[in-house]
């Protein structure tokens, strides 16, 4: 293939083949010519054989003894060419060793062809300007042979130079004239380092009055001290080989900084300091790096695929998390036996085509889409491609290139997301309660679809603003609903309001309930809240709280009646056993009435209290023990309860039980008139509810079975105290006690 306008013959050396046809394919379509060289041998015979060679392209790593630098010394002994090292090394070993050949650059093979194409540009341009550097540099040596030439004679004979003076003239415009086309700069100075001529470039007026005031000068006068610093090994280094030595330093003036190269040579006892502005090289090498430096971080961590391509004729190029996201390897992507088409989801290839087909149209086009994937196991994915048409010719082939990111989990998130609003869409037409948000920066109000159906709005209108709402629906307190909307949006108050309404004349009742949306800062910025229709159960509640009111009416009506029965009865019992002869008998029937009495107080506490289904058990006790029959005077009878709350089945088996071991104090622990003291404690100990019944009685002997299972009372309050789930002790020294723990869980409702 012939090279096109501007491109180069190339000589590609490299030992793998699909590599060079690669790199070749690449150069050849920006418009190079080619010639491949699968050795270093080979290369050398094209050197010799070759016509003309512009640029090498040396591969390093030849995969024999001699690598790509040691031919590209080989190829220097035969011809002088710009070398441009391709390599995928970075060994400083490596670095070092080429350093010693006149080679022209570095280049990743990873780099691509576009920065290979522009590196062998940047070489020939260099290897150019040196060629024409050199070129000058012998012009200038033999301007200097004539001069010393024409200095001899000059010194030999006075007279002839007198005679041609118009010749030496003649030979120092030339001189000049050659000096004013060389756009470096030139500084000459004798072998003590005294300043002795310079050549500015014609167009740099400033420096040529600067200089014009230096001559006699010496340079550690003229340059500053660390300039000299820097500049004093080269001279002495050039005085020692007698060759042109090459250093590179930055240069500032003010806040602009330039680059600067100064080749110095000593020859004819004298310094030459050739000095060139070489910032533009330094900012595009360093631009290069920089480059080359995001690119590799940029592959080294993206998490997509990244493609180039021909419409038509598959993938030529495929790199980054190919089988992380496929299965399968970039090779067998870009291979013929696997091209991408064949991995798309068969119901997904129609738009797929047509997207690509859109691509035709116009260079620079850009198409986005999303479609499935089959990945080597069988699994499927989506993924979303970005294609870029980079074809700038209106014919021919259609290249593109992209990328492609793996979008499954934003796929799966985004179905879940629309499960949930249509879930959440169904469960507010099932509760008829509509979603409402308010940003209070823009002004921007959203509802649910449900909102819109509870007012009656059609979608088209959009949402009414807060005032709007409760100027048209709220039927009660409208102001001071909307003050404390803007209490919510000053201070952050949130609104649990029920809310009558009127929706096409039809009365409504509607729970409210609105919540600040603030800022980490805690800037209140907007709100949001929900909205029930709450007029059916509004209505149910209403009924239901009816016909409590009456059940709560005809129970306390029951307990009247009750409290009245078990007082007839109890009346009744005490009769009975006043017109008894046996002391046994009344005794036995005056207990049995002081249990029913239990039962009667906690009846006639129900009915004077406000509820039907717990007591305050501190006052049940009370009133129990204060009517407790005490005939001796000497007896004192002392309750000291904490204020606790009981269920009203707990409480009743608590207030017989009491009664019970209270009466038997009464009968039992005081002999022939003995006065003493019985006392009823209550008291709440975390999870337990204490009683202490005890007195100061003559106590139980070890002996004494009234205490034993045998006796009825006792045996009535063992069997309440298990029944409610506590336990009970007895001490029968110093007095007679009994304690009775109860968990407090048996008192509740």
């Amino acid at each position: 293939m012939p090279k096109g306008k501007g491109g180069f013959t190339v000589l590609l050396v490299e030992d793998e083949i699909i590599i060079a046809l690669d790199e070749s394919s690449g150069l050849k379509q920006l418009g190079h010519h080619v010639i491949c060289a699968h050795g270093g041998d080979e290369a050398l015979g094209v050197i010799r054989n070759a016509v003309n060679i512009d640029v090498v392209l040396m591969d390093i790593d030849l995969g024999t003894e001699a690598d790509g630098i040691d031919y590209a010394k080989k190829i220097l002994e035969i011809k002088d060419l710009p070398i441009v090292f391709l390599t995928s090394h970075d060994e400083i070993e490596i670095i070092e060793k080429a350093g010693s050949v006149s080679s022209y650059g570095f280049i990743s093979k990873n780099t691509g062809i576009a920065i290979i194409s522009t590196s062998m540009r940047i070489a020939v341009k260099l290897f150019k300007q040196n060629r024409e550097l050199l070129e000058q540099h012998n012009q200038l040596s033999i301007a200097n042979k004539r001069l010393e030439i024409a200095n001899l004679e000059l010194e030999r004979n006075e007279r002839k130079i007198l005679d041609r003076e118009d010749l030496v003239h003649s030979i120092e415009k030339k001189y000049r004239d050659i000096m004013d086309i060389f756009p470096d700069y030139i500084f000459i100075y004798d072998s003590t380092e005294k300043f002795l001529d310079f050549h500015i470039p014609h167009d740099d007026h400033k420096y040529r009055k600067i200089y014009s005031s230096s001559i006699g000068k010496k340079l550690n006068e003229i340059i500053p001290p660390w300039l000299y610093a820097l500049t004093k090994p080269y001279i002495e280094k050039s005085r020692a080989s007698g060759g042109i030595e090459i250093m590179e330093y930055e240069y500032h003036e003010g806040p602009v900084a330039r680059f600067l190269e100064c080749r110095i040579l000593l020859s004819g006892g004298h310094i030459y300091m050739i000095v060139r502005d070489i910032t533009a090289r330094k900012l595009a090498e360093k631009m290069y790096v920089d480059n080359d430096r995001r690119y590799k971080v940029f592959l080294e961590n993206f998490q997509g695929i990244a493609f180039q391509g021909v419409l038509g004729h598959g993938l030529v190029f495929i790199h980054g998390a190919v089988e992380e996201i496929t299965g399968y390897s970039e090779a067998e992507l870009t291979s013929e036996g696997r091209p991408w088409t064949r991995i798309i989801n068969g119901e997904d290839l129609p738009e797929f085509f047509n997207k690509l087909d859109s691509l035709r149209a116009e260079f620079g086009r850009i198409v986005k889409h999303e479609y499935r994937i089959t990945r080597k196991d069988g699994t499927e994915r989506w993924i979303h491609v970005t294609v870029h048409n980079i074809t700038e010719k209106k014919e021919g082939p259609v290249h593109i290139q992209g990328m492609a990111l793996d979008i499954t989990e934003r796929r799966k998130m985004e179905e879940s997301f629309r499960i949930s609003r249509m879930m959440l869409s169904q469960t507010e037409r099932l509760s008829k309660t509509g979603s409402f948000e308010v940003n209070f920066n823009t002004g921007d109000i959203h509802w649910s679809d449900e909102m819109y159906l509870i007012v009656n709005r059609k979608y088209a209108d959009g949402p009414l603003m807060l005032d709007d709402v409760i100027s048209t629906y709220i039927m009660e307190d409208g102001d001071g609903l909307k003050e404390k909307f803007y209490d919510l949006r000053r201070e952050g108050v949130s609104i649990n309001e029920v809310v009558k309404v009127s929706v096409l004349g039809d009365e409504k009742y509607m729970q409210l309930r609105a919540f600040p949306r603030r800022q980490e800062n805690g800037t209140v910025t907007g709100m949001f809240g929900y909205c029930q229709d709450i007029t059916r159960v509004r209505a149910t509640e209403d009924s239901l709280k009816e016909a409590l009111r009456v059940n709560v009416d005809l129970l306390r009506e029951l307990q009247h009646r009750a409290k009245n029965s078990f007082s007839m009865v109890y009346s009744m019992i005490r009769l009975t056993a006043q017109s008894e002869t046996s002391e046994t008998l009344k005794e036995k029937l005056f207990e049995i009435a002081n249990r029913i009495r239990a039962v009667s107080e906690m009846y006639d506490l129900l009915y004077k209290s406000d509820s039907v289904n717990e007591v305050e058990l501190h006052s049940y006790l009370r009133r129990l023990t204060s009517s407790l029959p005490v005939s001796d005077e000497k007896i004192e009878i002392v309750a000291m309860l904490d204020s606790v709350t009981s269920s009203v089945k707990t409480a009743i088996p608590i207030g017989i039980i009491v009664v019970e071991l209270m009466t038997n104090s009464i009968k039992h622990a005081f002999m022939d008139g003995e006065a003493g003291r019985i006392e009823l404690f209550m008291s709440e100990d975390r999870d337990l509810l204490k009683l202490r019944v005890s007195d100061t009685g003559s106590g139980i002997a070890d002996d004494y079975e009234s205490w034993s299972s045998d006796a009825l009372g006792i045996k009535l309050v063992r069997a309440l105290v298990d029944n409610i789930g506590g336990n009970i002790e007895f001490n029968g020294k110093a007095g007679t006690s009994v304690y009775i723990d109860i968990p407090m869980a048996s008192l509740a409702v």
